[in-house]
């Protein structure tokens, strides 16, 4: 009798676009206590590498495996906690401003989407059971069962998505440059409206520019470079005309420095950044 392999239950890819390449260090995949004792009793593996989770079990057949283990552990899915190393993954994170509760992700939702090798499970909201855990997993046996039996790939993939705000930038024109069309430009289909002379709360004036209604996505890596010109008179309002550099590479949000605005109703967030010149 040959000696049983270890075959691929399933794999789950854990993404986050604020970071490079989607791949986030601070997240880690574990079992919940049930499944981690599922786990020991039956043998099964779970590893990891470079954010993608891997289960395996050592079975002839993995649907009659998973439908024998989901009957004798009285279990409708295998659960798992996402949890992070940070506390602030809320901030650079797609969620309501006043975020207090727990991602949930089931392979059983509706709105789920897939193709032929990558199945997106999508997001629900929920109170979070023990306030640990930045987002929980069910993986239901079922769809595991169904997903064998048809020969088809078991590969999931949960994708949280980076805050957007609002780009703010105050320029301080300590040094009396010429600033008489100054313009924030960059590669990136990006309109910023302004300026307006404003006055800060140190009581300086400064230049405003904004991205107005427009939001952008917070990054680890900059995905946007900026910079600030004084535009050639005769040429502003020309498209594809250029000016004077005054600042090349204007700051990026630092995610730990957001405010809060409404607009329109709506609580969003801000990025302010001084610029002195």
């Amino acid at each position: 009798m040959s000696a049983k392999s270890y075959i691929k239950l399933f794999s789950l890819t854990i993404e986050h676009t604020y970071f490079h390449d989607n791949m986030c260090a601070w997240l880690q995949l574990l079992p919940h206590e049930s499944t981690q004792n599922a786990m020991q009793r039956f043998g099964l593996k779970l590893s990891e590498n470079q954010n993608v989770y891997t289960l395996y079990g050592r079975f002839e057949s993995a649907a009659d495996s998973l439908a024998y283990i989901q009957k004798v552990s009285d279990q409708d899915s295998l659960d798992f906690n996402v949890v992070s190393s940070r506390t602030n993954l809320s901030i650079i994170t797609d969620l309501p401003l006043d975020w207090n509760k727990t991602i949930a992700y089931d392979t059983s939702h509706t709105e789920n989407t897939s193709d032929d090798e990558i199945r997106e499970i999508t997001a629900r909201y929920e109170n979070s059971l023990d306030g640990l855990s930045f987002a929980c997993l069910s993986v239901r046996f079922e769809d595991l069962i169904n997903l064998h039996q048809a020969s088809k790939e078991v590969n999931f993939c949960i994708r949280f998505k980076a805050r957007q705000a609002r780009w703010n930038y105050f320029i301080v024109n300590r040094n009396g440059i010429r600033l008489d069309h100054p313009k924030i430009t960059g590669k990136e289909n990006v309109l910023f409206k302004g300026p307006i002379g404003v006055r800060l709360d140190n009581g300086q004036n400064a230049l405003k520019f904004t991205t107005g209604e427009k939001m952008l996505p917070l990054s680890d890596v900059a995905q946007y470079k900026f910079k600030l010109i004084n535009e050639n008179s005769r040429a502003t309002g020309i498209k594809g005309t250029s000016g004077k550099v005054v600042f090349d590479g204007l700051p990026t949000p630092n995610p730990n420095k957001l405010e809060i605005e409404t607009i329109a109703g709506k609580n969003v967030a801000v990025s302010s950044m001084y610029v002195y010149v």
